[in-house]
């Protein structure tokens, strides 16, 4: 869905999955990824924490955060 461009559409998405798996570090992330896509960076940078906070090894999240703009 993110690789199409709609962004919107996909977040719509990760937060359906998110209601029915709430532990899922994974869909976080992947929100994030769309939500940043979409100029939605603060809220992007709240998800890569849930990630973060729901699996510690998420390196993805922990890299996203360490970017200069996170």
């Amino acid at each position: 869905m993110v690789e199409t461009k709609s962004y919107a559409k996909a977040i719509e998405d990760f937060d359906r999955a998110i209601q029915l798996e709430p532990r899922n570090s994974q869909t976080y992330f992947q929100r994030a990824q769309a939500r940043e896509r979409d100029n939605q960076r603060d809220k992007a940078i709240a998800d890569y924490r849930l990630a973060l906070a729901r699996d510690q090894n998420n390196a993805e999240a922990r890299k996203a955060l360490a970017r200069p703009d996170g």
